[in-house]
């Protein structure tokens, strides 16, 4: 991509993963984020019922993958639950 005669190559890929980076960056530095994405249920319901809506309808936008959005906060929300029974090696 051509921004002012200077060449971005992988400009589309960096603003497709910016809210995944987003996400994490304010999962880690905020206690009210990690509570919100870990410990509330309701938060991991809609994600769920979004995440499988999206996955079976097939809805996509080019700019931002939402399915992968939505599996993000429900795999977070599992593997917080289930920390324990993972095995370390």
């Amino acid at each position: 991509m051509y921004l002012g005669g200077v060449d971005f190559p992988y400009f589309l890929s960096a603003v497709k993963m910016f809210p995944f980076f987003f996400l994490g960056a304010l999962y880690g530095m905020s206690d009210r984020v990690k509570s919100l994405v870990t410990d509330n249920g309701w938060v991991y319901a809609v994600s769920f019922v979004i995440y499988f809506t999206l996955q079976l309808t097939g809805f996509r936008i080019s700019i931002v993958n939402l399915t992968g959005f939505f599996a993000i906060v429900v795999l977070m929300n599992l593997f917080s639950k289930h920390d324990s029974k993972i095995p370390l090696c």
